[in-house]
């Protein structure tokens, strides 16, 4: 029977994240990075910048590092962190990728002893998007805040967050649990994906688009009903439901 092209993908990303594995919860981009793609990341991330200037949220600009940060055993660290703080089970982390990336922040920062950014933006491979939204849509949420039509059709928010750190290189703790539940792969739950971005799987593009807590919390309080983002960094916190209503006409 043929494969698809996005089946065959799927398949590709999944065999990535099994063949890379140095440590047995880490997908480990660290390998053989491309100049190029570092430069057109820090390009995006510098564009990323000015536009969450633009709209007048705050943010630390990161200090740029030169050489590599992220390693296996860092992202084994991570994980035994994200352990200790009492999480157990990562399927509750599929689709939540705003809510966690925000809450865990300071965690992994105090882990990987660097100031990390909080990012948002695509995430997509040369033939499909997971995540996709427009400058123009995060400037609407922006304004007014998530409505529930934002998620009509979707298990969750047309966004993807995750960290930058100071080298250029990426930290996702979240993307392989979404892919483990929509692909039910729950041997990939959990797996902290970290390096360069154009090395976390096969084809798949990191374009961050904006920066920063201050977008993302004031997104929340612009809402016309609802929260998303955890009350404080507890596990209870992180695995309960979001809500999001529906603005009146």
């Amino acid at each position: 029977m043929p494969v698809s092209r996005h089946a065959k993908e799927n398949q590709d990303i999944c065999r990535y994240a099994a063949w890379t594995r140095s440590a047995p919860h880490t997908i480990n981009a660290h390998t053989a990075r491309s100049n190029a793609m570092k430069k057109n990341y820090l390009q995006e991330l510098d564009r990323a910048y000015a536009f969450t200037t633009k709209l007048d949220a705050s943010f630390g600009r990161l200090p740029l590092l030169h050489g590599s940060l992220f390693t296996p055993e860092l992202g084994e660290e991570i994980y035994v962190a994200l352990r200790d703080f009492g999480i157990r089970s990562f399927i509750k982390a599929a689709g939540q990728c705003i809510k966690w990336s925000h809450a865990l922040r300071p965690l992994v920062e105090e882990v990987l002893g660097v100031q990390v950014l909080l990012t948002i933006g695509q995430v997509r491979t040369p033939t499909r998007t997971f995540f996709d939204p427009s400058f123009d849509d995060l400037e609407r949420w922006y304004c007014h805040g998530f409505d529930a039509r934002d998620i009509e059709g979707r298990s969750g928010i047309n966004m993807h967050a995750w960290w930058t750190l100071p080298t250029g290189e990426i930290l996702d703790v979240t993307l392989w649990s979404t892919l483990a539940v929509a692909w039910n792969e729950p041997e990939r739950l959990g797996a902290v994906a970290g390096g360069w971005p154009d090395k976390i799987a096969p084809n798949l593009l990191y374009v961050p688009m904006v920066v920063g807590d201050d977008y993302i919390e004031k997104v929340e309080r612009r809402m016309a009903y609802g929260h998303f983002l955890a009350r404080g960094c507890t596990v209870e916190e992180l695995e309960a439901a979001s809500v999001i209503g529906t603005r009146c006409q």
